[in-house]
């Protein structure tokens, strides 16, 4: 994968860009240090759907992945 930072506002936006077998994967991750500063943020319109509680876009779990994994709604 090749990372990418992005300053968006206050904050750094880290996208992934997967190669390979992940090829057209692309995963955008922003940190916050409270759970309400998570709530309140809005992100960019481009951003796709929420992956964060499933585990199948884990970092760990991406590495032995032979697919990009199916978004759960």
């Amino acid at each position: 994968k090749r990372r990418y930072y992005l300053p968006y506002g206050k904050y750094i936006i880290e996208i992934d860009r997967y190669c390979s077998h992940l090829d057209g994967l692309i995963v955008a991750e922003v940190e916050f240090e409270t759970e309400e500063e998570a709530n309140l943020f809005a992100p960019p319109k481009w951003f796709g759907r929420e992956v964060t509680y499933d585990k199948h876009f884990k970092n760990k779990n991406l590495a032995s992945a032979t697919e990009i994994p199916e978004i759960k709604e």
